[in-house]
């Protein structure tokens, strides 16, 4: 962190319409204490008047992202401090704006900050922002199609189609003679299916050619049960996989790993961890959903853990947490998926004849 001597380091506790500054300068002495509304040219010209040059940290919150683009714009190195670690280092019975930016202050100034949040650069957020609307607009159309279903079963309809939302469902269920409130809802509701599905298909083009102009998009859309959609959002919500030294930081990252509480010999488990990125999660529980209808070594490994537990739980996210490792092996080789070949009787019979033979004894 600290590659060059830094004069001045500041802590911002940032808010939605203000944040609070405090200063020390190496020795820890408190320069300067202010809280400045969310305006990069008062923010600057605050930095400015600090002796030079000035390193500032920022809890992780949902508007970091202006405020290091400010920053950064000034000529100001900034950082992005982990929430839980700072979350773990703070004291939550005394909280104050002041508090907090002082402790981030020290931190930085100690070198003390050990989880730093990475900063997608522009492009990057802006394909994230479109793939996390189209999730919600298809959360929408989920909900609006459960609305109607609601609809049919107090009163006690039936739809003559399978699908209730085909071509001929759809008209059977504009024809229906039902209460004035009810047709209202059930009309509205299909008009919102139909313009979101407007949007998917637009949505749709936009994955596929995503997918023909950056290469990594391509080849995770190789892995079994992954589309062009889910190879977006790995690829974009993964942002830099070089960042990740080794396999288990990414995996970790992902939050699909077990957690653990253990105190002196009391022990037990707590499930995943769900930390790092909510979206990235989802991309590889997604991808690993159709385990169990596919071919190959994802299903295969997928029923060795139904075998094991006899959770379909349990199963879907030790699988999603195999594509992740999957995923990260392909963003760092450049390398699309492939199927291990299968091993021949006969190599199979040496490898296990290996491993049975013991070592014999001297005399």
């Amino acid at each position: 962190m600290k590659d060059k001597k830094y004069k001045t380091y500041v802590g911002a506790d940032l808010h939605k319409s203000m944040t609070y500054f405090i200063a020390q300068d190496r020795a820890g002495k408190e320069l300067a204490s202010r809280k400045i509304a969310n305006r990069g040219d008062h923010i600057r010209d605050f930095l400015g008047q600090l002796p030079q040059p000035v390193k500032t940290v920022i809890e992780s919150t949902g508007n970091w992202e202006w405020f290091c683009e400010e920053l950064k714009a000034g000529g100001y190195d900034v950082m992005v401090a982990h929430a839980n670690e700072v979350r773990a280092r703070s004291d939550s019975r005394d909280k104050s704006d002041r508090k907090d930016a002082r402790l981030l202050a020290s931190l930085l100034r100690g070198n003390l900050i050990e989880k730093e949040s990475w900063q997608a650069p522009e492009p990057v957020r802006q394909i994230r922002e479109r793939l996390r609307y189209m999730q919600m607009q298809n959360r929408a159309k989920t909900a609006h199609k459960n609305r109607i279903h609601s609809i049919l079963i107090r009163l006690n309809i039936k739809s003559p189609r399978k699908d209730a939302f085909c071509k001929s469902g759809r008209l059977f269920l504009r024809s229906l003679d039902i209460g004035a409130e009810y047709k209202t809802s059930m009309e509205r509701s299909l008009a919102l299916i139909e313009l979101i599905e407007k949007d998917q298909q637009e949505d749709k083009e936009f994955c596929e050619r995503l997918a023909r102009e950056d290469e990594l998009v391509w080849l995770l859309s190789t892995i079994p049960g992954v589309g062009a959609q889910l190879a977006c959002m790995i690829r974009y919500e993964t942002g830099d996989a070089a960042r990740f030294e080794r396999v288990e930081q990414y995996v970790s990252h992902t939050g699909l790993v077990p957690g653990k509480r253990q105190s002196a010999d009391s022990s037990h488990d707590i499930g995943i961890t769900k930390e790092g990125s909510f979206w990235l999660r989802w991309a590889f529980v997604q991808a690993a959903q159709t385990a169990d209808r596919q071919t190959g070594r994802l299903s295969r490994f997928y029923w060795k853990q139904m075998r094991k537990g006899g959770k379909r739980g349990k199963a879907i996210v030790a699988t999603a947490r195999e594509i992740a490792v999957i995923a990260y092996c392909i963003m760092t080789r450049h390398q699309g998926y492939f199927e291990p070949l299968a091993l021949s009787p006969h190599i199979k019979r040496q490898k296990n004849e290996r491993k049975t033979t013991l070592p014999r004894k001297r005399a």
